[in-house]
């Protein structure tokens, strides 16, 4: 039985909040031009808000926008799309308010074996070594074939 992540979750004395996605809405991305609102569902306490969801490792501190505490995009342990395919993942320190970003590499042939075993599409596969999304992926291969058309066109092959 599937389990459902659970919109948020807050932990050590509201201090760090946990969600998957949008405080509001599990399913939303939100983006950096989001964060001045999204920072308003941080209660006084809350030091770090940390979103998943994007796959993309990032962090932002509210101080320029007037605000207390870091918006940050913990990790992407499996499927990076941010054009870097190593795992991505943050330690939080709350005892001295700081969190550290971490890159590492992993067997991407492995998990891609993985996924083929278990029959995850094909897609997600192949975003594990470019580290990008689908949109990506597809533009990419345009890229490539409208490169192939115009070397064709210019008698090279």
């Amino acid at each position: 039985m599937a389990r459902r992540v659970p919109p948020s979750t807050h932990v050590f004395d509201d201090r760090l909040l946990i969600v998957h996605s949008h405080p509001k809405n599990v399913d939303r991305y939100v983006s950096k031009g989001m964060f001045t609102s999204v920072g308003t569902h941080m209660g006084e306490a809350t030091q770090i808000l940390a979103l998943g969801h994007t796959h993309k490792q990032a962090a932002v501190n509210m101080a320029k926008f007037s605000r207390h505490g870091w918006i940050v995009y913990l990790c992407s342990v499996g499927q990076p799309r941010d054009g870097n395919s190593t795992a991505s993942y943050a330690i939080v320190d709350l005892s001295v308010s700081i969190f550290k970003l971490h890159r590492t590499e992993y067997s991407i042939q492995e998990v891609k074996q993985a996924h083929d075993d278990v029959g995850l599409p094909s897609k997600s596969a192949k975003r594990l070594k470019r580290g990008v999304s689908d949109k990506e992926i597809g533009r990419v291969a345009k890229r490539s074939r409208l490169c192939r058309w115009y070397s064709q066109l210019r008698g090279h092959s």
